[in-house]
């Protein structure tokens, strides 16, 4: 990907860091006046889907750098519904009416998917190279995934055991 949305008061020290081991464009922005970038936007290297409670000065800002979709509707924390690379798409039920606008506007096969019941974007984390998902995925979850990402999934944890990988990674 292209792009990384930080908090327009990150660092100096953490900016270079990010920028030397991502390889990206730093995007100084908030997500719907918050610093949870992750919860209210979810994007690939062609667009961002981002969450009508976002402003235009925050959508204005991503749209400088990718094509964004800004997704109106009762759930909106885009980033733990959705779980998506370059090759596919996976999203929750709760988007379920917007599937094909969703697919339309990544030109992705999308499918709605769920974990043990649970939001399939709060339990993973996808780029072009490979997925990460959290303890509760079965062997079929795996080969599930791993068939619409087109990419290698396994399983893992953070912070102490957590299955809420896309709480705390950062990957390109």
């Amino acid at each position: 990907d292209d792009y990384c949305i930080v908090p327009p008061e990150i660092k100096s020290k953490d900016e270079k860091l990010l920028k030397e081991n991502l390889s990206v464009n730093l995007i100084k922005s908030h997500l719907a006046e918050t610093e949870l970038a992750g919860i209210f936007g979810s994007g690939n290297s062609y667009g961002m889907i981002l969450s009508s409670l976002c402003g235009k000065k925050e959508i204005d800002g991503v749209k400088k750098y990718t094509n964004v979709l800004v997704l109106e509707g009762k759930y909106n924390a885009y980033g733990n519904l959705i779980l998506l690379n370059d090759n596919g798409c996976l999203i929750s039920e709760y988007l379920a009416p917007q599937k094909e606008q969703i697919a339309d506007f990544l030109g992705l096969k999308t499918s709605i998917y769920s974990i043990s019941g649970l939001s399939i974007g709060a339990l993973g984390y996808a780029t072009k190279k490979g997925c990460i998902t959290g303890k509760f995925a079965s062997k079929a979850d795996i080969e599930n995934i791993q068939s619409v990402l087109k990419v290698k999934t396994d399983i893992g944890t953070l912070n102490f055991s957590s299955s809420f990988i896309r709480s705390g990674i950062i990957a390109n």
